[in-house]
């Protein structure tokens, strides 16, 4: 299964096309989901729909992705006819344990920070 915030104005259509392609099943999510955890967006028993943080937040202006799959074959297969046809999504994780946790603001927010500290944008 994968994950995928699409940002207002972007449509992805050909990365919904590739996880069709792979059998993949696709959670889209968007500006008004920023809030709401990985967990709850990927539909995972015990998740509510927002951490509880009391601040507000802020809708990531990049898009996110998410993998959350068995078959690392699958997953594999996306990656690369991803890079096959130049299609960008820097902010990419592997769900964990840790990160379904996060909503999707805070997720890309850590991957920003790990990008910007590895010297990426």
């Amino acid at each position: 299964m994968v994950l995928l915030y699409i940002p207002e104005g972007q449509s992805l259509n050909e990365v919904k096309a590739l996880c069709f392609l792979h059998k993949l099943r696709l959670k889209t999510a968007g500006p008004s989901d920023a809030g709401k955890t990985v967990g709850y967006l990927l539909g995972i028993p015990g998740y509510g729909p927002e951490e509880d943080s009391g601040t507000p937040v802020k809708a990531p202006e990049d898009p996110v992705m998410v993998i959350a799959v068995v078959r690392g074959s699958a997953a594999n297969g996306l990656l690369e006819d991803m890079r096959k046809k130049k299609i960008q999504i820097p902010y990419k994780a592997m769900l964990t344990e840790s990160n379904e946790k996060w909503t999707i603001s805070a997720l890309h927010e850590a991957l920003s920070e790990e990008h910007a500290s590895m010297g990426g944008s």
